[in-house]
């Protein structure tokens, strides 16, 4: 079964990339050097690393819970939705679906019923990721709002004070 997956993911493995590929700057200087030349390409080439890592079985749940927060993280930026912020693994499963019909071999079915059940937690998982780093943007966003009127209320309240006498 563990080989079928494998085979299927190599299938995907590059269209797959080819849909998400974030990264225009070039990474011919290597590792460290591409992940300060484009922090989202990099974050996005982990998740995926890390995603079809696991469904090969290569990648432990706890490295790809790992890849997937800073990925969520842009999401809970960028994507209106949770539905929209996990569409990449949803894109992913019906990939999969295309390949085995393409293969054409039974023996894939049972390999790709493995991996849409994968996905499918792996989507619930990022769905929870995503509804996390939203609540925390706004409680962000509610926290600078009150530094802000804390430091317009003692500016005027400097400005409104005689020279000399001003409050601490």
């Amino acid at each position: 079964m563990a080989v079928r997956v494998r085979e299927l993911s190599g299938v995907v493995s590059a269209p797959w990339r080819a849909m998400l590929n974030a990264s225009p700057v070039s990474s011919a200087g290597g590792g460290e050097s591409a992940r300060f030349l484009n922090p989202r390409g990099a974050i996005v080439d982990a998740a995926v690393d890390s995603v079809l890592g696991c469904l090969a079985g290569v990648t432990d749940p706890e490295a790809l819970g790992n890849a997937l927060e800073p990925y969520m993280k842009l999401q809970a930026l960028e994507a209106q939705s949770d539905v929209k912020a996990t569409e990449f693994l949803v894109t992913l499963k019906a990939l999969f679906r295309d390949a085995v019909e393409i293969v054409g071999r039974a023996d894939m079915q049972e390999a790709a019923r493995v991996i849409e059940r994968s996905l499918d937690e792996m989507i619930a998982l990022a769905a929870g990721m995503y509804w996390k780093n939203r609540r925390l943007l706004v409680e962000l966003r509610n926290a600078e709002e009150r530094r802000i009127a804390v430091r317009n209320l003692k500016n005027e309240n400097e400005s409104s004070q005689p020279d000399g006498a001003s409050s601490r």
